[in-house]
C-alpha cells in the first residue's frame, strides 16, 4: 500500500515538473516572439486631404464658397450644387512666403475696397477670410492705375465682375474651403518585401505627403506631449499674420523666458520677424519662440495656433502654453503632425528650409552669419532633407518630425537622442 502512494506520488512530481518546465518554455517562446513583432506598413492606407471637409460640408446640405488652388477655379456652392464658378487670375508664390494658406476658414469680413498696406494698392469686392488674405478683383493704386504684377502676396484674385459677383453671394460666417490638391496616385514605392526596421519609437507614422499613402505607423492617434514640434505651426501663423519685415525688439523680459539657452538674439536689438525666424527654427531659440508670441499677443498667440490647427485637419491637437520650457502642455498625435508636414511643404516651403539653415528670401540681409549659426537638425547635411526639428520634453521624451522629398517620418516618445536618432536612419535606410 505505502509503495502504491509512494508511486502515485513520484508520477505526480513528474507530471507537475514535466508542465512547469513547457509551461516556463511556451512563456519564454510567447515573449521572444513579442519583443521582435515587426509592425507591418499599411501601405493600402490613406490619409484623407482636404477634400475630406468639402465632402462634410456636403453631406450637412451648407453653403460654402471652394477656392481650388490646383484647378485655379473658384466655385460656389448652394445646397449640395455648384451655382457660381470664376477662374482665379493671379496667386502667390508658395517658395517666396506668397502661398495662399490652404484650409477651413469662414468670411470674416466684406469691403466693396480694401486697402492693401503691403501693396500700396486698392483691392475691390474683398472677402478676408484668414490672416492677412483675402479674395478679390483687380488691385488698382489710388490714381485708378492698374496694379501690375504676375503673382499675388498670397490673396486670390479673379475678375472684376466675378469678385462682385462672388461678395453678394457671399455673407459673413460663410465657410471658405482652400483646397491646396488633393491626394494625387501613388506610385509603387517598391516597398512590399522590405522588412521594416525594428523601432524604438512608442509612436511613429511615416507617410507620403503627396499621395497621403501610409507606409508604417504604430499608434498614431494618441494623444502625446510634442513640444517646440509645434514652433512650426507657430511660424506659420505668425507669417500669415504679421508682416515678415516688421522690427522687434528683444526685450529682458525675453531673456528670462529663454529657458537658460544661448542663441545669437541679443537682449535690446532689433530684429525683424524673418531674422527670428531662423533663430526659432534652426537654433530651437525659447527667446525667439517668446518675442514672437509677445509680439502677435500672449493670449492670442495660443488661440490663433488652435483655430490654425483646427483648419488644416489638425483636429486633437491641443496648443497649451507656448511659453513653458518643457512644452508639457502641447499636445499632439502622429497623424496631426503629418497634416502640419504636408501644411508647410504645400504652403509654407520656406519653413522647412529656414529650419536646416537653408537660404529663403529674406528681404535684406541678415544681422548674422547664417552659416555660424547652430543647427539642431541631425540630417541638416542631407541634400535629400527638406526639414525638421528635434524637441526633448522634459528631458525624458524625445520626438521628431522630418521631411525627406514629400517623405515625412514623425517619431514621438524615444527614450533617448541617441534612440531618436537611430531609428529615422533605420527608417530613412529602409525608403530608400
Amino acid at each position: 500500500m505505502i509503495l502504491k502512494y509512494l508511486l502515485v506520488f513520484l508520477f505526480g512530481l513528474a507530471v507537475i515538473f514535466f508542465l512547469r518546465f513547457n509551461l516556463d518554455k511556451f512563456n519564454i517562446d510567447v515573449q521572444v516572439k513579442d519583443i521582435n513583432v515587426i509592425p507591418k506598413p499599411k501601405i493600402a492606407e490613406k490619409m484623407p486631404d482636404l477634400l475630406f471637409y468639402r465632402n462634410d460640408l456636403l453631406k450637412n446640405n451648407q453653403d460654402f464658397l471652394e477656392i481650388n488652388l490646383a484647378e485655379k477655379k473658384v466655385y460656389f456652392y448652394q445646397q449640395g450644387q455648384i451655382i457660381k464658378t470664376a477662374e482665379i487670375l493671379k496667386l502667390g508664390e508658395k517658395e517666396t512666403w506668397g502661398g495662399t494658406p490652404s484650409g477651413l476658414y469662414s468670411v470674416l469680413s466684406k469691403y466693396k475696397e480694401a486697402y492693401s498696406v503691403g501693396a500700396e494698392a486698392y483691392m475691390p469686392y474683398a472677402l478676408k477670410f484668414y490672416g492677412k488674405y483675402f479674395l478679390h478683383g483687380k488691385p488698382y493704386y489710388a490714381d485708378g492705375s492698374s496694379y501690375l504684377t504676375d503673382f499675388s502676396g498670397g490673396c486670390v484674385q479673379v475678375s472684376d465682375q466675378d469678385a462682385k459677383e462672388l461678395f453678394n453671394l457671399a455673407g459673413i460666417g460663410l465657410p471658405i474651403l482652400v483646397v491646396d490638391q488633393q491626394n494625387a496616385k501613388c506610385l509603387n514605392t517598391n516597398l512590399d518585401n522590405k522588412l521594416f526596421p525594428q523601432i524604438q519609437a512608442l509612436n511613429y507614422l511615416v507617410a507620403n505627403l503627396d499621395c497621403g499613402e501610409i507606409l508604417a505607423q504604430r499608434n498614431v492617434q494618441e494623444e502625446v506631449e510634442v513640444g517646440s514640434l509645434l514652433d512650426f505651426l507657430e511660424a506659420a501663423v505668425v507669417a500669415e499674420i504679421i508682416d515678415l519685415r516688421n522690427d522687434i525688439a528683444v526685450s529682458a523680459k525675453a531673456e528670462q523666458m529663454s529657458c537658460g539657452a544661448r542663441d545669437v538674439l541679443e537682449t535690446g536689438g532689433y530684429y525683424r520677424v524673418i531674422d527670428l525666424f531662423y533663430s526659432l527654427l534652426s537654433e530651437n531659440s525659447a527667446k525667439a519662440k517668446w518675442v514672437l508670441a509677445a509680439f502677435l499677443g500672449r493670449q492670442r498667440t495660443p488661440q490663433l495656433m488652435q483655430e490654425k490647427a483646427k483648419s488644416i485637419m489638425m483636429a486633437t491637437t491641443t496648443i497649451g502654453d507656448i511659453f513653458s520650457c518643457d512644452g508639457l502642455e502641447n499636445i499632439s498625435t502622429s497623424q496631426d503632425l503629418f497634416y502640419l508636414a504636408r501644411y508647410l511643404q504645400n504652403t509654407r516651403p520656406p519653413i522647412l528650409a529656414m529650419s536646416k539653415k537653408g537660404r529663403v528670401r529674406t528681404f535684406g540681409g541678415l544681422p548674422f552669419d547664417l552659416e555660424n549659426l547652430p543647427n539642431q537638425n541631425i540630417f541638416a547635411d542631407d541634400e535629400n532633407f527638406i526639414g525638421g526639428r528635434i524637441s526633448v520634453v522634459d528631458s525624458s521624451q524625445y520626438n521628431g518630425l522630418f521631411v525627406f522629398k514629400n517623405i515625412s517620418i514623425i517619431l514621438l516618445k524615444e527614450e533617448s537622442l541617441e534612440n531618436l536618432k537611430n531609428d529615422a536612419l533605420k527608417i530613412k535606410n529602409w525608403l530608400e
